[in-house]
């Protein structure tokens, strides 16, 4: 059964986002570009707040005049009204979005300007439907195709515009694209497989601008880690360790969110407000979620809930340029699978579709205590070869003990494949991880196919090879 029109709603909770109307005015009163680029995309009305509207109302109107319109001009304009100790001219520009956001600002800004339309649209739809009376149906017609009608707010390019843009490039936090600026980093493993222990290697690394196992740093970050998992006695007993002797500008780079009785759950509203209370209080470039089930109330299979999970998160990198790091679980594979591939990550999907980023923990061969092979899959750029290492218990942290040579001998290959019998592609991948890395154990396999020293054969998704 549909949900019936609540008429009461639109006054309770219209679609409209303050924090978003602040932004785009402080990018208006600070960029003469995105002055003219909201002047001429916007009404006053795609406004909810009056002070808004009449603060849009005198910029344009200065503008039209000739004047300039900047923190010095603008408030001498204002009616007295708007000028309250709740918003001023000088509450904008205190800590001024950054420009760069503007059009996603801006972009966030029509849409909720629309979808009140609409929802004012649909109420005089569902009056006059109520009504009657003469006419009453093309009314009613009118009013609904006015829904999709559009304001303007998507833009098109040619491919020669498009080519033409300058575009800023973003070097990556940590090179190689592990960790890309604004982008997603998933950390997965097992049940105690270190993942906590890797994700605070890498915060600490990243506020101290050196590398991180191996891989290089190109300057400090600030980061604000988030972990509900562990008491804190238990966090601050190893990071007493792990940060012994670091400096104390890189101590104040790393910030900590404090356990409470209630937990950040980021698919509520709630706690939604006071994770980006802490992004705007503290300004990090980096945020941790450790582990991401304790972020959330929703069922890790359904696709549709998830997504919406990560929606959430997708506004608050965009609109604070952020990159996260997510710990999660992975699931126990199959027969013949993989022990860390990301596509295991536990549950929907798409969270192996959402990273740009994956680094997973598998036990070594041996199932040394303290030793882990690291592996990497990278979206935009090719993933560095799979490491052992090692979590040093007097430092706490992880040392890389081996990375894989690719002097792996086709021979040893095909000696495998003759005692195996039929070898699952997987199951062949999985047993030689730790001497080469997959590349180059499939092009060895192309090798020995192309010699017909052995042959393969599909059954359902899975490749198997056997001797000729």
């Amino acid at each position: 059964m549909s949900q019936k029109l609540n008429l009461v709603q639109l006054e309770v909770a219209p679609p409209f986002d303050r924090q978003i109307e602040e932004d785009v005015l402080g990018c208006m009163i600070s960029s003469s570009e995105a002055l003219k680029l909201g002047l001429s995309q916007l009404k006053a009305d795609d406004f909810f707040t009056l002070e808004h509207q009449k603060i849009f109302e005198a910029m344009h109107s200065m503008h039209e005049q000739g004047q300039a319109v900047d923190q010095h001009t603008l408030p001498s304009q204002l009616p007295k009204e708007i000028e309250s100790p709740y918003l001023t001219v000088l509450d904008l520009i205190e800590a001024p979005p950054l420009v760069a956001n503007f059009p996603h600002y801006l972009k966030t800004l029509l849409d909720l300007s629309q979808r009140r339309r609409a929802m004012y649209n649909c109420e005089k739809a569902y009056t006059l439907t109520l009504e009657g009376g003469d006419g009453w149906q093309a009314q009613v017609q009118e009013v609904l195709e006015s829904l999709v009608d559009g304001n303007g707010s998507v833009e098109s390019l040619s491919l020669a515009q498009f080519l033409s843009l300058e575009i800023p490039h973003s070097e990556p936090l940590i090179a190689g694209e592990i960790l890309p600026k604004g982008g997603v980093a998933f950390i997965g493993g097992q049940g105690k497989s270190y993942k906590t222990m890797l994700a605070l290697n890498m915060g600490l690394s990243l506020v101290q601008g050196r590398s991180f196992l191996g891989q290089p740093i190109a300057r400090p970050v600030r980061v604000l880690y988030l972990q509900q998992e562990m008491s804190e006695a238990s966090l601050q007993k190893r990071l007493k360790v792990m940060a012994s002797g670091l400096p104390q500008e890189a101590l104040e780079r790393f910030v900590l969110h404090r356990l409470t009785d209630t937990n950040l759950k980021l698919d509520q509203s709630q706690g939604l407000r006071e994770l980006e209370a802490l992004i705007r209080k503290e300004k990090p470039e980096v945020v941790f979620l450790d582990p991401l089930y304790k972020f959330h109330n929703l069922k890790e299979n359904a696709t549709e809930e998830m997504t919406r999970l990560l929606d959430n998160l997708d506004r608050l990198r965009n609109r604070y340029q952020i990159s996260l790091v997510i710990a999660h679980h992975l699931r126990k594979p199959t027969l013949g699978e993989s022990q860390s591939s990301p596509i295991q990550l536990r549950g929907s999907s798409v969270l192996f579709a959402y990273g740009d980023s994956y680094l997973t923990l598998a036990n070594d061969r041996q199932k040394r205590k303290g030793y882990r092979l690291l592996s990497y899959e990278l979206r935009n750029a090719e993933a560095p070869d799979d490491v052992t290492i090692r979590l040093n218990p007097e430092t706490l942290w992880f040392e890389v003990v081996a990375t894989k040579k690719e002097g792996l001998p086709q021979t040893e290959i095909l000696e495998y494949i003759k005692a195996q019998g039929e070898t699952p592609k997987v199951k062949l991948v999985e047993f030689f991880k730790e001497k080469a890395s997959k590349n180059t154990i499939l092009g060895r396999v192309e090798n020995l196919l192309e010699a017909r020293l052995i042959d393969k054969k599909q059954r359902g998704r899975q490749t198997w090879y056997f001797c000729r």
